[in-house]
């Protein structure tokens, strides 16, 4: 026996229980306001759903990677926002401390 998985006629699901949270955490994301809360919310979805890619690939592989690639998008898009800001703060070789290019005022 197997825990967390429903098993049908069609092969291994995942169990209601577990898709609800998926649609919970989707829910959040959708009602999110800032990049931050949609990363925060992101890390939780990403790890329900590679995990119900584990028990039912055919179903959730696809929204994995999509999700994914918004996570990335979203990272993107603020490590951007934060250059425009402080030009080269994006960029971890930029400090004093690791020797990095840093200029003296």
């Amino acid at each position: 026996m197997v825990t967390g998985v429903a098993q049908t006629s069609a092969g291994r699901k995942l169990p209601l229980r577990r898709q609800k949270l998926i649609a919970d955490a989707e829910k959040q994301l959708r009602l999110a306001t800032t990049n931050e809360e949609r990363l925060t919310i992101l890390k939780t979805l990403i790890g329900r759903v590679f995990e119900a890619a584990q028990v039912d690939p055919e179903t959730w592989n696809g929204k994995a990677q999509y999700i994914t690639q918004e996570r990335q998008a979203i990272e993107r898009q603020m490590r951007q926002q934060q250059d425009s800001i402080l030009p080269g703060a994006g960029n971890p070789h930029n400090s004093k401390e690791d020797g990095g290019p840093w200029i003296s005022p």
